[in-house]
C-alpha cells in the first residue's frame, strides 16, 4: 500500500486525466474536424495510441498508460 502522499500524487493525476478527456470532449463538440478525427483513430491499427497521439497533438496530453489506467479502475468498481 503507498503512502499518503503517494495515494495523493495518483488521485491528482487521475482528475488531472478526466479533466483533459472531458475538456478534449467539449472542445470536439465545438469542433466537427477535431471530432471526425477521433473518430477515425478507431480504424488505425493501433487506435489506442492514434488516439492518444492526436489528443496529445491538440493540447491534451494522454499516454496508453493513463488511458488504460483510467479503464482498470472504471472496472474494478462496478
Amino acid at each position: 500500500m503507498g503512502t499518503q502522499s503517494q495515494i495523493g500524487i495518483i488521485l491528482k493525476g487521475e482528475i488531472e486525466m478526466n479533466q483533459r478527456l472531458f475538456e478534449l470532449l467539449e472542445k470536439a463538440k465545438q469542433d466537427k474536424t477535431l471530432k471526425q478525427k477521433l473518430l477515425e483513430t478507431k480504424k488505425e491499427k493501433d487506435p489506442t495510441l492514434a488516439f492518444c497521439e492526436l489528443a496529445t497533438k491538440e493540447g491534451f496530453p494522454i499516454t496508453v498508460g493513463e488511458l488504460f489506467a483510467e479503464g482498470e479502475e472504471y472496472i474494478s468498481n462496478l
